[in-house]
């Protein structure tokens, strides 16, 4: 009874599956799914391994229904409604494709967006962790050099020549000095010899002894004072020589102090203005990626004088260049009036391609060959890759007509491109400096 039991319930899970899964038939449990719990302690060497249930047997299979009963009448009866509904079903399978495969395309787009906006809010912070690094980097420079030193040395040699000077001021009133008790002493020894010259003797004569002596004096006297006075004179040219040295070694490095600090001031200002320029790129960029204006960023930049303003970005200061997003918003309209042109001057093609022309049905997703739709398919799908250039490449393979609708939308990618990089070259050259 037990048995039967199982088997009507499994008859009726059977009979209320939908029919396109009857033929899916649940795989069987096994002892494995049963979680084991990790908090109950194994006794060692009394565990035994388990032993794994035995798998269900699987559910009766669903009863195929005899084609000789009574619903056959019914399900004929039923085929027999008419085409109206087999059309009215077709049209809403195709909306419902339409319609998904429009979202997913949607989706895919969304992702990559986010996707590029993380990689562009990557590239700001980096950016900006260089501007950081760039303004330390001045603000060190902007302190100067530390010229104590130099300085000190300045002083030292100042106040070397100024003893030199007064060693030689007192060496010349020391000579002065001597020579003048020289001078004395040659006076008395004159008066000296005078008085004796003119004592006369006992007799009314002079003592030869006394002469002669008086005159060995007078010639010791007279080759000390030469000798004081060539010793003097020598050590006052040297000192002199070397005072004259010493100036021009003080002369000397106080131009190379001049030169080293008129250097680094010159670096310093330079190291400034560079890191002027890079905080002025950095707001260009900001407004170009966002499509706004950017007279002050760029007057700031050009007030640095480190780097000559191109054309790309003076032109488009006062009204900005259009935003990536822009472009995007703006592609699939233009496209649209493209395709429109390319299959105008299409002829022939039956009854789907005038439906085709009628509908303006436009691929989303890229695909190979030379039409203007698979052309539009792959440049749409570039611009939503962030891949401008790639786009604008791809549109030159339309023909003429059908490129004058994307006229407008071609200009403005163009002008986007130039700014950007515009931006880019002069940021490599202020961080290269």
């Amino acid at each position: 009874m037990a048995q039967d039991d199982k088997r009507t319930s499994t008859d009726q899970g059977a009979e209320s599956v939908p029919p396109e899964y009857a033929d899916m038939t649940p795989l069987p449990r096994s002892g494995r799914d049963v979680p084991v719990s990790e908090e109950a302690p194994e006794a060692p060497g009394a565990a035994e391994p388990e032993t794994p249930s035995r798998p269900e047997p699987p559910a009766d299979p669903v009863p195929i229904p005899d084609q000789s009963t009574g619903p056959v009448p019914e399900a004929r009866a039923r085929r027999s409604s008419g085409f109206v509904p087999l059309f009215l079903g077709g049209v809403v399978a195709a909306a419902l494709g339409f319609g998904a495969s429009w979202y997913l395309g949607q989706q895919n787009g969304t992702l990559d967006l986010a996707s590029e906006l993380g990689a562009r809010d990557e590239t700001i912070t980096g950016l900006d962790q260089r501007l950081s690094e760039i303004e330390a980097q001045t603000e060190a420079l902007a302190e100067g050099p530390d010229l104590t030193p130099l300085q000190q040395e300045l002083e030292a040699a100042t106040s070397a020549s100024a003893d030199t000077s007064a060693r030689i001021d007192a060496l010349q009133t020391e000579l002065g000095d001597t020579l003048a008790s020289f001078g004395d002493r040659l006076d008395q020894l004159d008066d000296r010899l005078t008085n004796v010259e003119q004592r006369p003797e006992a007799d009314g004569s002079l003592s030869e002894e006394a002469v002669a002596a008086y005159e060995r004096e007078i010639a010791a006297l007279r080759e000390e004072t030469a000798q004081a006075v060539e010793g003097l004179n020598a050590r006052a040219a040297e000192i002199e020589e070397r005072f004259a040295g010493l100036t021009e070694e003080v002369s000397t490095r106080l131009e190379e102090i001049r030169s080293e600090a008129e250097a680094i001031e010159e670096d310093t200002e330079a190291a400034a203005a560079r890191a002027a320029a890079a905080a002025a790129l950095s707001d260009i960029r900001a407004a170009i990626e966002n499509g706004a204006p950017f007279t002050e960023a760029l007057t700031a930049l050009q007030a640095t004088g480190a780097v000559e303003t191109p054309e790309a970005l003076a032109a488009n200061a006062e009204e900005g260049v259009p935003s990536l997003a822009a472009l995007r918003d703006r592609f699939p309209d233009a496209a649209r009036s493209a395709l429109a042109q390319a299959r105008a001057d299409e002829e022939g093609g039956g009854m789907g391609a005038f439906f085709t022309r009628q509908l303006n049905v436009r691929s989303v997703e890229p695909r190979e060959g030379d039409s203007a739709d698979a052309v539009l398919s792959r440049a749409g799908a570039a611009v939503e890759q962030g891949r401008l250039a790639d786009a604008l490449a791809e549109l030159q393979d339309l023909p003429d007509d059908a490129q004058e609708p994307l006229t407008d939308w071609i200009s403005a990618a163009e002008t986007r491109i130039a700014a950007r990089d515009a931006v880019e070259t002069l940021t490599q050259d202020v961080t290269s400096n």
